[in-house]
């Protein structure tokens, strides 16, 4: 998730906060209610982003 994080953000440094911040949504997350672990752990680092870049 690094990766994409870094395309989007274009610093390392918040690709790897966006990352490390999407792991904690995903620890707090009711998981018997996802149904696909990958989506919802790409769409909330997807989301992350434009928090960061204050859009």
């Amino acid at each position: 998730m690094a990766s994409p994080a870094y395309r989007l953000l274009g610093s390392a440094a918040d690709a790897e906060e966006t990352v490390q911040d999407a792991f904690s949504h995903w620890q707090a997350a009711d998981r018997q209610r996802i149904k696909v672990p990958e989506t919802c752990q790409v769409l909330d680092a997807a989301q992350t982003p434009a928090s960061l870049r204050g859009t």
